[in-house]
């Protein structure tokens, strides 16, 4: 049984996929309004007449939902220390009724030469949406455990 995905679980190249989430309107509203009250963010009339021409989830909420459908990938990541992301950028506005899921290949990976209980990993997320579309995208820098015994 392999409850978690080990450091020696991955290879370079190797690409992972979430399950889909759907932003609901009232999910995005809630969310700007607590962290980014942006008027195209929280008021439809707002948004409707901004460069965006409706409504768009905020930057934190796509972060948030990347964050999420990563956490939620089985089997579970034996991570110990996010240590960063790189390279972040929204492709395009993510809006209510979107549907998007995660992927995330391994660029790259280093054992650790003083801690043989640990090794990093890079990763290049994506989100991407119902149109197969890029949202979101960030290099992601991982602290993650070896397999016990290997």
């Amino acid at each position: 049984m392999n409850d978690l995905r080990y450091f020696d679980d991955y290879e370079v190249g190797q690409v992972l996929t979430s399950t889909k989430h759907t932003v609901t309107e009232e999910e995005s509203i809630g969310f700007a309004k607590v962290w980014d009250p942006q008027p195209f963010h929280i008021d439809k009339q707002a948004a409707k007449a901004s460069l965006y021409g409706g409504l768009t989830c905020c930057t934190a909420h796509i972060f948030a939902i990347n964050s999420m459908l990563g956490s939620l990938m089985e089997p579970k990541l034996a991570a110990m220390a996010g240590l960063g992301f790189d390279d972040m950028r929204i492709h395009q506005p993510l809006r209510p009724g979107d549907t998007v899921y995660f992927t995330t290949e391994c660029t790259s990976l280093r054992r650790s030469k003083t801690k043989p209980d640990r090794g990093i990993i890079q990763t290049h997320t994506h989100l991407i949406n119902q149109h197969e579309e890029f949202v979101f995208s960030t290099l992601v820098t991982m602290m993650v455990r070896t397999r016990p015994g290997v």
